[in-house]
């Protein structure tokens, strides 16, 4: 196709060191957008991308984060669209995007349910926790189940300091998002009524994000999934609960459908399940995440995570 050149944006970190270590091994141009505040707390990750060798370009647009990010990918994109491929890494954005991040995720889907059967011999679980900025990880592995109506799915948004302080990434609640265009995509949206998008904030930097991907506002509207939030301190109490008890520290971003799985758990004992084989979606590791959390919990002074936050997060700049 002629393509010498890709790029992507990224919030937690996660989808940037993966097109980079792709485009090592074929040989390709990479450059990464990202949030300049994203930049500081996952800077671990932007040592990581620029160690395989890809120009990561910090934005100091707008909010700093991943919204930005896409814009400045968007733009790149259809500046040099003759030679680039964009990879997209969430389920937003313009068709096709959604529906092609939809086919390659679900894959984490498929390989559960066959799993379920090779180890517990079982064709379905009673329900499936994920977080959803975006919403990639949890289309993924709820694809495969969405037509088995045995299935209860619970997705997780970032709940921040909660819906009432306005500090939060939460687009379903009532008196949250509403329906709107965000970078060619009609999705809910968080946006004042004269069409300005509102600010956003959470922890994690993967679902600090206005809008959330179409099929997840269709999903919602057929009432097929049942969206919730955990906040920054649920979140992070189930980063610390996974970490102690299963030996698995996972991305804060994940910890958010950790947290929501408490709730999901309340859910089905209400509905009358004395037992649940329940999935919870860990997409993502949390090593990326450890200045935030050792401060968070006090294992790191104030200046250790400063110094974590910014290790490697020097570069180039979009202002």
């Amino acid at each position: 196709m002629g393509k010498t050149r890709v790029i992507a944006e990224t919030g937690a970190g996660q989808h940037g060191v993966a097109t980079a270590t792709v485009c090592a091994m074929l040989g390709l141009k990479c450059r990464i957008y990202m949030g300049q505040i994203d930049a500081r707390r996952q800077a671990l990750n932007v040592a990581r991308m620029r160690m395989l060798g890809a120009e990561v370009v910090e934005v100091t647009l707008g909010d700093k984060i991943l919204k930005d990010a896409i814009n400045e990918a968007l733009r790149d994109w259809v500046t040099n669209v003759k030679d680039t491929h964009y990879l997209l890494g969430t389920v937003a954005g313009p068709h096709p995007f959604p529906a092609m991040v939809r086919d390659f995720q679900k894959i984490i889907g498929e390989e559960a349910k066959q799993q379920l059967q090779d180890w517990y011999g079982i064709d379905h679980p009673d329900a499936i926790c994920a977080c959803v900025g975006g919403g990639s990880n949890a289309i993924g592995v709820m694809n495969a189940f969405l037509d088995d109506e045995r299935v209860n799915l619970y997705g997780y948004e970032a709940g921040g300091n909660g819906p009432e302080s306005g500090k939060h990434a939460i687009r379903f609640a009532p008196g949250t998002g509403q329906l709107g265009m965000f970078q060619g995509t009609k999705s809910y949206l968080l946006e004042t009524d004269e069409g300005q998008t509102l600010d956003t904030y959470s922890i994690s930097a993967g679902l600090d994000y206005a809008s959330v991907g179409p099929e997840h506002a269709w999903l919602k509207d057929i009432g097929r999934v049942n969206y919730s939030w955990a906040t920054d301190e649920e979140a992070m109490n189930a980063f610390r609960d996974l970490s102690q008890t299963e030996g698995i520290i996972p991305a804060i971003e994940s910890s958010h459908a950790v947290a929501g799985a408490y709730k999901a758990a309340a859910d089905l004992k209400a509905k009358g399940y004395d037992k649940a084989v329940m999935i919870v979606n860990i997409s993502g590791r949390g090593d990326k995440d450890m200045a935030a959390a050792g401060k968070w919990f006090g294992y790191l002074t104030d200046d250790q995570a400063a110094a974590l936050d910014v290790a490697g997060a020097h570069g180039n700049t979009v202002a």
